[in-house]
This record gives C-alpha cells, sequence and structure tokens, in this order.
C-alpha cells in the first residue's frame, strides 16, 4: 500500500505548522481562533463569552474556573448541537464514554459501590 504525502512527512509537518502558529501576530491568532468557531460550531466570540458568563467562568460539569485562553466547547457529536463549556478533564472524560449514557451510568454505579 503506498504512503500518502503526510504520512511520510508528518513529524516535517507538525514541526513547521506548529513553528508557524507560534509567529503570528496576536491579533491573527484571535481571528483564527474566532474562525475555527464559527466553522466548528456556528458561534461568535460574543455568544462563547455569553455562554461562559452564564457558566459563572466554571465548567458546567465539575463547576473549576475555567482558563480563559482556552475553550472547550461541548457538543453532540450526531447533532452538532453545543451544551456547554467544559474543562479539560470533564471534556475528555465525555469523549472517552463517547457521549453513551448508559456506559456513563455504569461508570456511576460502580463508582457508588466500590467507595461503599
Amino acid at each position: 500500500m503506498k504512503e500518502t504525502y503526510y504520512a511520510r512527512n508528518k513529524e516535517r509537518l507538525l514541526a513547521y505548522n506548529k513553528k508557524r502558529r507560534a509567529e503570528l501576530p496576536p491579533e491573527k491568532k484571535e481571528q483564527t481562533k474566532n474562525s475555527m468557531l464559527r466553522w466548528r460550531y456556528g458561534l461568535t466570540p460574543e455568544q462563547v463569552t455569553a455562554m461562559r458568563e452564564a457558566q459563572q467562568g466554571c465548567c458546567a460539569i465539575c463547576a473549576v474556573e475555567l482558563s480563559t485562553t482556552v475553550t472547550n466547547i461541548d457538543h453532540c457529536h450526531t447533532t452538532g448541537k453545543v451544551r456547554g463549556i467544559l474543562c479539560i478533564n470533564c471534556n475528555r472524560g465525555l469523549g472517552a464514554f463517547g457521549d453513551n449514557i448508559q456506559n456513563m451510568e455504569k461508570a456511576l454505579e460502580y463508582l457508588k459501590h466500590a467507595n461503599e
């Protein structure tokens, strides 16, 4: 099977892109971040700020104070509907369960019984 260009040059391309991002002026970084929010989630920076304020600057699950630089937008991977802003740990946790409510409930029961 023939390797793709990206597969053959992955490390070099990742290093190049990382260097390019580091060299971007702050206003360009902000513009890029805002474009990604619009493209991925259909959100404006003002909507993200309103969500953050509605959550009092805290994660929607664990209530830890959110970093102002990192934004983890929680969304349904089936419908694309935005649910809230989460800290990195809660976002990864939901992702690890694949948004499967039954497995999350099983995990909750497991923890309840394991800690008795």
